[in-house]
């Protein structure tokens, strides 16, 4: 009788390492697609910054030096200036509060505080369209600043700074 209870408690035990070598199987398997899912995420985000940071010189004449205006054209250019300014904020403000609401339930969906659904779409439609927006005031608002205050930018400590290190890079 003894030798049973044995027997079945060694089948059990078996058993049970074989639940767990399953379960350990399948949370590796989890974490793997995990890992994989952050490179991806990443990945993505490391491409995003690069094609933001590098950028097209297609105006490279206005940062290189200051322009020259008429007194009446550079008028006319800074009133725009300022409309587009104003505009460009109605715009850029909305777009970045949408930006921040959409990464905020991200991070609460994330951690586990609310589940995942369907209307997580719009969360990411709203991240989509808060950054288009931003960023397209917020280039817009600097193309007419660098022409409204050439002057002054091309005498800025960074500018000198910028162009100095771009001459290097194009000697090396």
């Amino acid at each position: 009788m003894l030798e049973v209870k044995v027997d079945s408690d060694v089948q059990t035990t078996e058993e049970k390492q074989n639940a767990y070598a399953e379960q350990l199987s399948h949370i590796a398997e989890q974490m793997a697609i995990r890992n994989r899912q952050r490179k991806r995420i990443w990945k993505t985000i490391g491409i995003a910054f690069a094609v933001i940071i590098v950028s097209k010189d297609e105006y490279t004449i206005l940062k290189k030096e200051s322009l020259l205006f008429d007194y009446e054209f550079l008028k006319v250019l800074t009133d725009e200036y300022h409309s587009m300014k104003k505009k460009n904020m109605v715009v850029a403000i909305p777009c970045t509060v949408l930006f921040i609401i959409g990464l905020l339930t991200l991070a609460i969906t994330v951690r586990g505080i609310i589940p995942w659904t369907h209307y997580h779409s719009l969360v990411f439609l709203g991240l989509s369209v808060g950054l288009f927006g931003f960023v397209y005031s917020a280039g817009t608002m600097e193309t007419y600043e660098v022409l409204v205050h050439n002057e002054k930018y091309s005498n800025s400590f960074w500018f000198k700074v910028k162009r100095k290190a771009k001459l290097k890079i194009d000697k090396w």
